[in-house]
């Protein structure tokens, strides 16, 4: 999970908004598990 979040991070920060709305979302998931 750790390496699937870190991969979706550095796209989300290097990408559009979209992108960025992505990693916020991945953020929270693993904040909660």
């Amino acid at each position: 999970l750790v390496h699937i979040y870190h991969t979706c991070g550095a796209e989300g920060f290097h990408g559009s908004r979209r992108g960025t709305n992505v990693a916020a979302q991945a953020t929270a998931i693993t904040v909660s598990q």
